[in-house]
């Protein structure tokens, strides 16, 4: 969580939100950067969102829930969006003396998150044939006003290097900027970009049967929509079982899968995978970032120092969290 929202925050936001949208049985979820509940809304299942006009505009929110409705129209699983009282989508609540706040209401995704034992071969083909239904949808979407737009992917603020890795060493920024400079260059391929998803980790899905449910649009961005997988893999490590298998055997094992379930949905081109390895350098980048960001490093605990430090040893010695071999999977 920034700082400075989470000293703005007040109960009475939260308190204000429940009351516009008329929820029922809230419970807090973990959350990042934003506030996150579980609730009911006339006893349907659903999830209040609140977050900060200091790092999203209320347009930006909006353009969200559009492409969300688009998806679900679409037949994906993802949330769909629920009104307030108000018959509003988005609620904005303000803060006397400060910036307001912005709430909104989708509904709940079934199921329960993945875990390690959840990643088969069918779960993988599942996984990747969902990616890429999704991005055969966002190929066809178009935004219904100019202000929707969302922000192309070399916008994010946390390629500002010389910002968000100050605390960083020299050599991490210099492979940052390095894998951030050869992805700025790289052709615009046919078809091959679009509004993705960007955060396509585990917490952002459900498994329910043999269904995958994925949520949390607040990342999308304009981009080649091989990120999205390089996503999907880079966080995969989190549910890897060196007891069970190698980190590269699970990798390997992990990427190939995926793309043979995209790849039953959509066209994946042998060029377009060439920018991966780059990619998973650029998540680190992000990802360190946000940490120095969004953590008090005085506070953190041993484990979140360790794992702090496990990225910065792989951006400062230039290595991904896996390295793909491209020309196989080609």
């Amino acid at each position: 969580m920034l700082p400075e929202t989470a000293a703005r925050y007040q109960e009475s936001v939260r308190d204000e939100a429940v009351r516009r949208f008329n929820l029922e049985n809230l419970q807090p979820l973990n959350a990042f950067e934003s506030f996150v509940f579980a609730a009911e809304q006339g006893g349907v299942p659903c999830i209040l969102k609140i977050t900060d006009t200091l790092r999203r505009r209320p347009e930006q929110i909006l353009g969200e829930l559009e492409f969300c409705d688009y998806l679900a129209r679409g037949g994906l699983n993802v949330p769909r969006p629920l009104r307030s009282l108000e018959e509003r989508s988005l609620e904005v609540i303000d803060v006397p003396g400060q910036a307001p706040f912005l709430a909104y209401l989708t509904t709940r995704a079934p199921g329960r998150h993945l875990r390690a034992a959840d990643i088969t071969p069918e779960l993988l083909e599942t996984y990747g044939r969902t990616v890429a239904r999704m991005h055969a949808l966002s190929e066809t979407y178009t935004p219904s006003r100019p202000e929707y737009v969302r922000q192309q992917w070399h916008q994010d603020r946390h390629l500002q290097f010389e910002r968000s890795l100050t605390r960083a060493s020299e050599a991490a920024r210099q492979h940052a900027q390095g894998a951030l400079s050869r992805l700025r260059v790289l052709p615009a391929p046919r078809r091959g970009l679009g509004l993705i998803h960007s955060d396509l980790h585990a917490g952002n899905l459900h498994i329910d049967g043999d269904r995958l449910h994925v949520f949390d649009f607040d990342d999308l961005e304009y981009n080649h929509f091989v990120y999205d997988l390089a996503v999907v893999l880079y966080y995969a490590f989190y549910l890897h079982d060196p007891a069970r298998e190698s980190r590269e055997a699970f990798g390997a094992r992990f990427l190939e899968g995926l793309l043979a379930g995209y790849r039953r949905e959509r066209r994946l081109n042998p060029e377009d995978l060439a920018p991966l390895r780059d990619m998973l350098i650029l998540r680190d980048a992000v990802m360190l970032g946000v940490l120095f960001d969004n953590w008090d490093l005085a506070q953190i605990s041993a484990s979140e120092r360790a794992y702090l430090e496990e990225v910065h040893a792989r951006l400062e010695a230039g290595v991904p969290v896996f390295e793909p071999n491209v020309s196989v999977l080609a």
